[in-house]
């Protein structure tokens, strides 16, 4: 897997390494222990492929009598179902019940896992709103709030819109663990090996200094 880091008027490209059994162990722990859950009625794709229709989940009496949704650790994405019926003939469901919030860093480690891709994001993880404390939150919205002009009326209307979603959000307990989460990511960012293999040096846009180092950086950091 590849990674390009541009910085000013040079570009690194990186080979990345990891070991992916010990990250998919890591996958399962963040979503086994940094997830939470919350009520409600939720809507859930139940099968369709270009050329014909299929029902991926079966249920009868609000359950799920066989495959059911899962998280990416292919745990239940619903604790308790209360009541399933389709919509949209049968394409999606409406699932009311109790599911299960993973973080998006375990959803950025399924896809490396899957695809080989994304490790890009999740190097950029570092400035998710997850690792924000949702008191924080709150904190920051309500100075943004003051701060803003009356007479700015979409922007301080949205303003309170998102200050109304935090404070019910922390009312009812749908929010990370940020300590926990950022102690994840740094595991996470552990087990990956950077090897710098190509470094390019630009000049208002044309490239003036190429290098090919491939093998000779091993365990260089990005």
């Amino acid at each position: 897997m590849n990674y390009i880091k541009k910085e000013e008027n040079i570009e690194r490209e990186y080979n990345v390494t990891y070991d992916k059994e010990k990250l998919k162990d890591l996958m399962d722990r963040i979503v086994k222990t940094a997830s939470y859950t919350e009520k409600g009625t939720y809507s859930v794709t139940n099968g369709k492929t270009k050329n014909k229709r299929f029902r991926l989940y079966e249920y009868e009496d609000g359950l799920f009598t066989g495959e059911q949704p899962t998280l990416t650790n292919g745990d239940p994405l619903f604790k308790t179902t209360t009541t399933i019926f389709p919509i949209n003939s049968e394409d999606k469901l409406r699932v009311c019940g109790t599911r299960v919030v993973e973080p998006g860093l375990s959803q950025i480690l399924n896809r490396i896992l899957k695809d080989d891709e994304g490790i890009e994001t999740l190097v950029n993880y570092e400035n998710s709103s997850e690792l924000v404390k949702i008191d924080e939150k709150i904190s920051n919205l309500i100075i943004k709030i003051d701060s803003t002009d009356n007479y700015n009326t979409s922007v301080k209307i949205g303003l309170l819109k998102e200050l109304e979603q935090e404070l019910y959000s922390q009312k009812s307990g749908r929010f990370f663990n940020t300590e926990l989460l950022k102690a994840y990511y740094e595991e996470a960012k552990s087990l990956f090996e950077f090897e710098l293999v190509r470094e390019t040096k630009t000049t208002s846009g044309v490239k003036t200094f190429y290098k090919d180092i491939f093998n000779n950086n091993k365990g260089q950091s990005k």
